[in-house]
């Protein structure tokens, strides 16, 4: 084989080459593998109440009682949530809506669509640890 002819077989083993890879690496997606994450239904689960009552109930339903005596405000799935300049805040959640408000009233419901946060200074919030 002459070198004049290398280029012309080299040419098209690297395109195969290079168009597999493509193919091997966009048909198993882009985004890491994912485990699935288990239904909350029935599921213990943090509540605040409309009046700051905290208790722990089955998750299921967006909105309940509080069952503290005497209360009867309504209640929601709630987070508490720290921003990296310390501010906390509850944040309520309704699961079947897809939707959250700020504990305090100082919002109305909002999509999940995008991430919580902080309400005094803007930037995202994750859930606090203890403390």
């Amino acid at each position: 084989m002459k070198l004049a002819d290398r280029p012309a077989v080299i040419l098209p083993v690297l395109i195969v080459l290079i168009g597999g890879g493509f193919y091997i690496g966009f048909s198993r997606g882009c985004s890491p593998h994912r485990e699935p994450v288990p239904p909350m239904k029935g599921k213990p689960v943090t509540w605040l109440c409309e009046d700051g009552h905290v208790f722990e109930a089955p998750a299921g339903e967006d909105v309940r009682t509080c069952p503290e005596p005497g209360c009867g405000a309504q209640a929601y799935q709630a987070t508490l949530f720290e921003c990296p300049n310390g501010h906390r805040t509850w944040i309520w959640f309704k699961q079947k809506a897809r939707e959250f408000r700020y504990a305090d009233g100082s919002h109305d419901w909002q999509p999940l669509d995008e991430p919580p946060t902080c309400p005094r200074c803007g930037v995202p919030v994750q859930p606090a640890g203890p403390g």
